[in-house]
């Protein structure tokens, strides 16, 4: 994957963490189906773990990048 890809992957997973965190959040607070919500939370953390790991590749990405030249 290059640069840019990372961080589209980054981009998708910090929305699905996002969507996940919501739902979650809903079933916790005025469901009975409170596990679910715990569980999802996981998963939402998941995302954002994969979100972090995407972003750090595509910032070292950046550092082996060549300098850009003033021709």
């Amino acid at each position: 994957m290059n640069r840019e890809q990372h961080l589209a992957a980054a981009t998708e997973a910090l929305t699905k963490a996002k969507t996940i965190a919501d739902t979650a959040e809903h079933l916790t607070r005025g469901s009975t189906r409170h596990a679910e919500g715990f569980h999802l939370a996981a998963v939402g953390t998941l995302y954002n773990d994969m979100a972090r790991n995407h972003i750090e590749l595509a910032r070292e990405l950046a550092k082996d990048a060549p300098e850009p030249t003033d021709d």
